[in-house]
């Protein structure tokens, strides 16, 4: 088999082919040949006839990236992690994007590739060793995810006593806790993470409140996600009947290599920051440039419909067009790699609706642009508070709860624009575009909007 494979199967090339196939408006034959090309196989028949005899990858035979930036408030430095985790499996067959947002700190990232995560969350870390430990904190998960095959849940009143859900009958000393579910069975089974010290002087109590509630407790060799290094332990609580059965679960996790930390992990560290990109990602642009090479060879014979760009990625074009054309942003990237302090926030009219724009350079050439759509700032529940609560218009979205986002915003999209290596908004398609909101009755207007003509730079890079 290519030594850059992905598939595994027939039909997971086949649904390589169909992302293709829909990204690229091109025929599925020609997809499935383009899929194939990215597997590192000749053709079409190649691949097919290979993987039809093909048996099951090898443990660990992928590797998964985790890549986080930070910069240095008073001197402005700046630079990038990135840690590798060995794995099984790509990121789409351990999680769906849905269950992604179960977890606080996974649903943080950005999928950049199915190899390649990278964590934005709604503020920059401010020193490389907390860049570090965010990147251990979720090669982490998904070593648990890899091993287990759980995925995380929000269930909480699944995985616990229903008596527990009203504040009677909690788990004694119930510390650094998290559900997970089991998708094969329907399942659940909280992981709950103390520090061992305080572990021993609950130990009793804690077995005394599985046996009045008919759960099992059994502690992992394997020394857990929050803070391995620091003296938690990882526990696994399940009911006997109804929950996760714990005897497979320990199993697997006593194979699992060692949970990573700053002191044992595989990291690329760049200082100051340049972007990384995945084997995936290269390979993803290397079938780009073969298609649009295919795409102008055949132009005299047959003609291609123009692809349609991804909607919140045309929110965010038109938001650089506003501010590049009000001159407030330059193309032109700074002589030096530390940020330039640029900044700011203007109201204006995107698709006949009020919108806020805002940018902010994070350095090494680089602005963030978010775009607030149909955004009424006297509806903002935090538009008059003090202090660090009020809407100063410094992050990417709203100073608010999600939930609140209806009331007075009806879309938000955010992306980086590249000035130093080239002019571009970075990522394809879905990738790079983050912290994105849509309000139901306005999906038809932003899927409605037409492809905009970038002023001076790439759409996509």
């Amino acid at each position: 088999m290519p030594g850059n494979a992905t598939s595994t199967t027939v039909e997971s090339l086949k649904r390589k082919a169909k992302a293709l196939k829909k990204e690229f408006a091109i025929p599925l034959h020609e997809a499935l040949e383009l899929a194939s090309r990215f597997e590192g196989y000749g053709n079409y028949h190649q691949a097919y006839k290979t993987l039809s005899g093909t048996p099951h990858v090898s443990v660990h035979s992928f590797t998964i990236y985790v890549s986080a930036f930070w910069i240095e408030k008073e001197t402005q430095k700046h630079g990038r992690v990135t840690v590798s985790i060995p794995t099984t499996k790509l990121f789409d067959q351990l999680v769906t994007p849905y269950q992604l947002k179960n977890n606080s700190l996974l649903s943080s990232c950005q999928i950049r590739a199915n190899d390649h995560l990278q964590y934005l969350g709604h503020y920059v870390l401010s020193t490389k060793d907390k860049a570090m430990e965010r990147c251990c904190d979720i090669a982490r998960l998904i070593q648990f995810m890899d091993t287990t095959g759980l995925v995380p849940s929000k269930a909480r009143q699944k995985a616990l006593p229903k008596v527990a859900s009203v504040g009677d009958g909690s788990l004694p000393q119930k510390d650094h806790s998290s559900v997970w579910y089991q998708p094969e069975t329907k399942k659940y089974l909280l992981a709950d993470e103390p520090y061992e010290t305080a572990l021993h002087r609950n130990q009793t109590a804690r077995q005394e409140w599985a046996e009045q509630f008919n759960f099992s407790i059994a502690q992992a060799k394997w020394k857990g996600m929050y803070f391995p290094h620091g003296g938690t332990v990882l526990q696994l609580i399940s009911h006997k009947e109804k929950g996760v059965k714990l005897a497979p679960i320990l199993s697997a996790l006593a194979k699992c290599p060692a949970p990573v930390t700053p002191e044992n992990l595989d990291a690329d560290i760049a200082y100051p920051s340049t972007p990384f990109q995945s084997p995936l990602e290269m390979e993803a642009d290397r079938v780009a440039l073969d298609l649009s090479q295919a795409t102008k060879v055949s132009s005299t014979s047959k003609k291609f419909p123009k692809r349609e760009l991804y909607h919140f990625r045309k929110l965010v074009i038109l938001g650089l067009n506003e501010i590049l054309s009000q001159g407030k942003l330059s193309l032109d990237a700074p002589d030096s790699d530390r940020s330039t302090g640029e900044k700011g926030h203007i109201e204006v009219t995107l698709a006949g609706r009020s919108s806020m724009i805002l940018w902010r350079d994070i350095g090494y050439g680089e602005i963030r642009v978010s775009v607030w759509l149909d955004y009424d700032h006297s509806k903002h529940p935090q538009a008059k508070l003090e202090g660090s609560s009020r809407e100063t218009f410094q992050g990417s979205i709203p100073l608010a709860k999600r939930a609140y986002f209806s009331r007075f915003v009806g879309a938000t999209a955010s992306g980086w624009l590249e000035r130093k290596t080239g002019r571009f908004l970075q990522g394809r398609g879905k990738n790079s575009i983050f912290d994105t909101y849509l309000r139901a009755d306005m999906k038809p207007v932003l899927q409605g909007i037409p492809n905009p003509e970038p002023l001076g730079f790439r759409a996509e890079g």
